[in-house]
């Protein structure tokens, strides 16, 4: 037996050991994400926090997105058939002050002559910097239901835009001014649709909202929606179901102009039980409303000055909530329907049936969409599958909302780091091409946003003025406000060309109904002058002679 040895220091082989993986990781974070297959290997990398390199990725045969919400959702049907005409039952008004009973019509005052628009921009540099609206359909008047609404003085409701988009637009960012600029140049109230519950309300400082008792649903999640509700989904993408005694209390704000009151406030749901709601207006005036039960879409419309609508519900089972319309008689609303995390796709399994029951509740006239951020990836170019999959996205709102003009809102600046620089993520352009060609083969409207921005490198700066979230990837509200005010320029400008063009078309037509029918006299040489005509409206002759020719 040998005699115990001092052991030996493993010390420095160790440190080299460690060090040696260390640099085995640090190479493989600059091995670029690549495919075996089918199989997508992203990129490994240890130091992701403090440092995002984005490769020069080379160009795919299709495009790699988020397709985990394609495997559960069908190719959508056609929109439901509508049920005859609900009448009464399906609208309940109440006009303040004072009651009046439940299945008496409002009748709504028309809208008043719209004020002047603005002066397009004149100087080189405004002119320049204006990113205008680009018109895909075949007779170049894709918004012309929005410009038609807004020339209607009998129209008798206020114009309605909806905004879908994700999480660039949460909270009514963008939106928020775009609702504020349009109600200043042609009236309007309040600050659109609310759901009765949100999850984001908190950070939405257009609206004061409080909520207690409610269970919510989203389309992100469609899969994890009890069955009997996949079906009831709107285009806002959630579904509030009561708890008995739940409770939805929304206040104006005065953080936009037009929106603390309103003149209407539309409660929109399905009631098939025997739900009681007890609507408290202004925190003082309260009434009890038992709708009838019933398979299709009902709303309760408050007339009045609405500062606050307060909702308590019992005996709920068997009610879906979507929320309230706080808008005007007239003028101008604009609805946001954000959702994060949305590509899209997700309104493909929303319910045609509640989309044209509400859109004939509460007819749209401008459909905006705002998609495109969660689909981009850093290593991919190509997104030809993404703009297949939107143009499906514009059939399906055409399906639900047959009368409503579309607007394609391009995706906005994403920086990342590349060479411990920030620059525009190389995917960003790539999916601005395949937006403008589903706009294009879809024939509707498309707007380039990232041109609006300021192109590449627009998102750093934003972020130097606290426009933007340190993620130079979502924007805040002064950015919106920027947004919005571009958006409203480009708006205007193709309103003014559309109406220009209108206005010349009816000069045209004025003009060729004050020409009179012209038919060439033939001289009778044998009678010795030409054939009498009928002139004048009142039917008088007269004769032309020979001697009528001399000089």
């Amino acid at each position: 037996m040998k005699p115990d040895q001092p052991g030996k220091d493993y010390t420095s082989r160790a440190f080299t050991l460690t060090l040696g993986v260390i640099v085995v990781l640090l190479a493989v974070a600059y091995i670029p994400a690549t495919h075996i297959g089918k199989v997508r290997l992203k990129r490994a990398n240890i130091v992701a926090d403090l440092m995002e390199a984005e490769e020069s990725p080379a160009p795919m045969g299709d495009a790699y997105f988020d397709t985990t919400f394609l495997a559960e959702t069908p190719i959508p049907p056609e929109p439901d058939t509508l049920p005859p005409d609900p009448g009464t039952s399906a609208t309940a008004t109440w006009d303040l002050p004072g009651a009046t009973p439940a299945d008496t019509p409002t009748v709504l005052t028309p809208l008043p002559p719209m004020p002047a628009d603005p002066a397009r921009p004149t100087t080189p540099a405004d002119t320049a910097r204006m990113v205008a609206i680009e018109d895909f359909s075949a007779d170049g008047e894709a918004l012309a239901p929005l410009f038609d609404a807004l020339a209607d003085t009998r129209l008798g409701r206020p114009v309605r835009i909806g905004v879908l988009g994700d999480s660039f637009i949460e909270g009514d960012i963008i939106t928020a001014d775009l609702r504020e600029k349009l109600q200043n140049l042609f009236g309007g109230n309040g600050v659109g649709f609310v759901p009765l519950a949100n999850g984001v309300a908190k950070y939405r400082e257009t609206v004061r909202q409080t909520f207690s008792d409610w269970e919510t649903y989203s389309l992100i999640h469609y899969k994890n929606t009890p069955e009997q509700l996949q079906d009831k989904f709107f285009i806002s993408g959630t579904l509030c179901i009561p708890g008995e005694g739940a409770t939805s209390h929304i206040k104006g704000s005065s953080f936009r102009k037009h929106i603390a009151r309103c003149s209407t406030a539309r409660l929109l749901f399905i009631n098939e039980g025997h739900t009681s709601i007890r609507l408290t207006v202004n925190d003082t005036i309260d009434r009890v409303f038992r709708p009838e039960p019933a398979p299709y879409v009902q709303q309760i419309a408050v007339s009045g000055d609405i500062g606050s609508v307060a909702m308590t519900f019992t005996d709920t089972e068997g009610f879906t909530g979507y929320g309230v319309m706080l808008e005007g008689h007239d003028g101008v609303t604009v609805d946001n329907y954000s959702l994060r995390s949305n590509s899209g796709l997700p309104l493909l399994a929303s319910s045609g049936r509640v989309n044209s029951q509400i859109n004939r509740l509460a007819p749209y006239d401008l459909i905006i969409l705002q998609y495109g951020l969660n689909v981009i990836s850093a290593d991919v170019l190509n997104y030809n599958a993404y703009s297949r999959s939107l143009c499906r996205i514009v059939d399906y709102i055409r399906q639900c909302f047959p009368d409503v003009a579309i607007l394609v809102m391009s995706v906005g600046d994403r920086s990342t780091q590349r060479d411990g620089e920030l620059v525009t993520m190389a995917a960003v352009p790539a999916m601005i091409r395949a937006q403008r060609a589903a706009a294009d083969t879809c024939g509707v409207a498309f707007w380039d946003t990232f041109r609006a921005m300021g192109g590449a490198g627009s998102m750093v700066r934003f972020v130097e003025r606290n426009w933007a979230a340190k993620d130079y990837t979502h924007i805040g509200y002064p950015a919106g406000r920027f947004i919005a005010g571009e958006l409203v320029r480009a708006l205007l400008a193709d309103k003014q060309a559309y109406e220009a063009k209108r206005r010349a078309a009816a000069d045209s037509a004025a003009r060729l109904r004050a020409v009179p029918d012209i038919v060439p006299a033939i001289f009778d040489s044998a009678a010795g002058h030409y054939p009498p005509t009928e002139t004048g409206a009142a039917g008088t002759q007269a004769t032309s002679t020979e001697s009528d020719l001399r000089p």
